[in-house]
């Protein structure tokens, strides 16, 4: 094979008056880009024939049945091998971009990869229950593209005080990985991860480069009268709704950020258990 490809090279170099050196590094590039493309469609083509786990159809019968799915299936704040329609590879921006196009959703594929491969299939049909389908599917994809974003840039500025009188600003953040939890009181989804939250940090509180802060919506008298009946082994910060929205640019509660010990947000995810993995790698790495 390497032979058929640097015959005609050589030829037509030879023809064009290249000096020796000019050939060597014509067929050096050429069998690398040669090389190259043979790596990318092995890897490309060993997902082609992966089944769904759940078929489109079926999936896609109401919009509960794709949600129920989607929520408990389809984690794309964790790392992933994502497809195109057509089953090529794309970075997890370029999934997310696609995906958020409006027309598209993801399933995951069968397969004994360590990582979830997903896949991206269009929705042709127009009824009411597939534009809706659609339609959040692309809100999910946007919500996700816009914490990728958020990654390697710093955490906004604040200067805040936690219910306890200890001050929070950017000093207290530098050289010790932060684990930051948005909620509020009225949120279930916020409150159900409490004892989750809590074993999380009695993991790390021998570790004095690992902190815990929690930015709440609101009041502090409301939120020390609610914490004596579901305590939180966070640093709870109150009145924290403008930093969030506003800074932070958050929609969604809860959400959690892991920022690093330079003050950047390293990753953020929606979903508590989510982050562990993510969280274990980053404290060897202290």
């Amino acid at each position: 094979m390497l032979t058929s490809l640097i015959a005609p090279i050589v030829l037509s170099v030879f023809l064009l008056s290249c000096s020796a050196q000019c050939l060597a590094r014509q067929i050096a590039n050429a069998v690398a880009e040669k090389v190259e493309a043979s790596s990318v469609n092995e890897y490309d083509n060993k997902y082609v024939n992966l089944e769904p786990e759940i078929e489109l159809k079926e999936l896609t019968k109401d919009f509960q049945q794709w949600w129920n799915y989607t929520y408990y299936n389809i984690r794309l704040g964790k790392e992933f091998i994502g497809l195109d329609v057509n089953s090529t590879v794309l970075d997890k921006e370029n999934f997310l971009k696609k995906m958020s196009e409006a027309k598209l959703i993801a399933i995951k594929l069968k397969t004994a990869e360590p990582s979830d491969v997903y896949r991206l299939y269009v929705l042709d049909n127009m009824d009411n229950s597939m534009q809706s389908i659609r339609r959040t599917s692309a809100r999910i994809a946007q919500t996700e593209l816009g914490y990728f974003y958020m990654q390697g840039k710093p955490l906004p500025n604040m200067d805040v005080f936690d219910i306890n009188g200890k001050a929070h600003n950017q000093n207290s953040l530098l050289g010790k990985l932060t684990v930051v939890k948005t909620w509020f009181i009225k949120c279930t989804a916020c409150i159900e991860e409490f004892p989750q939250a809590n074993k999380l940090v009695e993991l790390y509180q021998d570790n004095p480069r690992v902190q815990f802060l929690s930015l709440a919506l609101d009041p502090q008298a409301e939120l020390i009268k609610f914490l004596e009946a579901q305590p939180l082994k966070y640093a709870v910060v109150p009145k924290m709704q403008s930093y969030i929205q506003n800074e932070l640019k958050l929609g969604a509660y809860p959400t959690h950020l892991i920022v690093g010990t330079d003050g950047k947000i390293m990753k953020v995810f929606e979903r508590l258990h989510e982050l562990e993995t993510f969280l274990e790698t980053a404290v060897t790495k202290l």
